[in-house]
């Protein structure tokens, strides 16, 4: 899902959607770990893509940005991890052998059910931050 949310965005950042999808193939499912969810980490990648730069302290703009995002999300959902937000704990590796074996079926859906609004979610967030921030 990281790479629903960066491709909305790559358009206007000039990055073809074959580099976008290269780019976030590594991202799903929490990083096939169980770890930060693809959306937001799709969202994050996009700040830094469109922020930032060689200035990526804790006081610029880019970190600040990824904190409020990443704050924004966890008040709507409660976490910013995938096995929380999903209840499937992708790190175990019969776990992720039997999603990906529903992965091409009907059961997908019922897998990864929510994942549709963290996707949204995430891009709204995205997209009311940088709004913000250029102004």
């Amino acid at each position: 899902f990281a790479r629903s949310v960066f491709s909305a965005f790559v358009e206007q950042m000039r990055i073809d959607d074959r580099t976008a999808v290269k780019m976030t193939s590594g991202f799903g499912g929490g990083m096939y770990l169980g770890s930060v969810c693809g959306a937001v980490t799709g969202g994050i990648m996009a700040i830094g893509l469109k922020c930032g730069g060689a200035d990526s302290g804790p006081q610029s703009q880019t970190t600040k940005l990824v904190r409020q995002f990443a704050d924004r999300f966890k008040a709507q959902h409660r976490s910013i991890n995938c096995a929380d937000l999903t209840g499937v704990d992708l790190s175990m590796p019969e776990v992720l052998q039997a999603v990906k074996d529903l992965l091409g079926g009907r059961d997908r859906n019922q897998v990864f059910a929510a994942c549709q609004g963290y996707v949204r979610d995430a891009a709204t967030i995205f997209d009311e931050l940088l709004i913000a921030a250029s102004r």
